[in-house]
């Protein structure tokens, strides 16, 4: 398993678990199923879920989200952030890539992926309600998932969106959250 050091997000640089017969596959260039786009090996965590820094404590969230894009580079991602300073937390929710992969579905990797900034905490699937209005997100998520995240298992964030923006938001949620095996498609699912 190695990570890779990625820019696919509408805001920032992430890192993401890839899992590879062997880290020296990526390393030596043998592996070259990665999509386009810029990759770094970054040494370090080697397990799904680590986020950095470690802690052990819930992050708070904003109460507000004033920005969200998408990209389409590589895996296609639509994402959510306090305010347009790079340094804000941010949600990001990237599409199932190569779902019928075996080694991604013993990884439990079969599914979309949360990332959540700062911190790049990672977890796959574990959305159970997403309820989109023109104003409000709201998400339930797993107790994995929200431990995995390091947020609440319940978020309610006010949008100061405009409608492009609603817009794009509201196509990447139905995108992301439908990819992938079928069981880890929320319960509710209302964008």
């Amino acid at each position: 398993m190695v990570i890779l050091h990625c820019r696919f997000g509408p805001f920032s640089e992430v890192e993401i678990l890839y899992p590879l017969a062997s880290d020296a596959a990526l390393l030596d260039g043998r592996y070259n199923d990665l999509g386009s786009g810029t990759l770094n090996v970054k040494e370090g965590l080697r397990s799904l879920g680590e986020c950095m820094p470690a802690t052990n404590a819930r992050r708070w969230v904003p109460d507000v989200l004033r920005d969200a894009g998408e990209d389409d580079t590589v895996v296609y991602t639509v994402g959510v952030r306090e305010s347009l300073d790079s340094e804000c937390w941010s949600l990001c929710f990237m599409e199932c890539y190569d779902a019928e992969y075996e080694q991604n579905i013993s990884l439990g990797m079969d599914t979309y992926c949360l990332v959540v900034d700062p911190g790049q905490c990672t977890v796959y699937g574990g959305v159970m309600e997403c309820e989109l209005s023109d104003d409000r997100l709201i998400l339930r998520l797993t107790e994995r998932a929200a431990e995995k995240l390091r947020t609440p298992t319940e978020m309610g964030f006010g949008l100061a969106l405009d409608s492009t923006k609603l817009e794009v938001l509201r196509r990447g949620l139905r995108r992301v959250l439908t990819s992938g095996r079928a069981n880890a498609v929320p319960h509710r699912l209302a964008v």
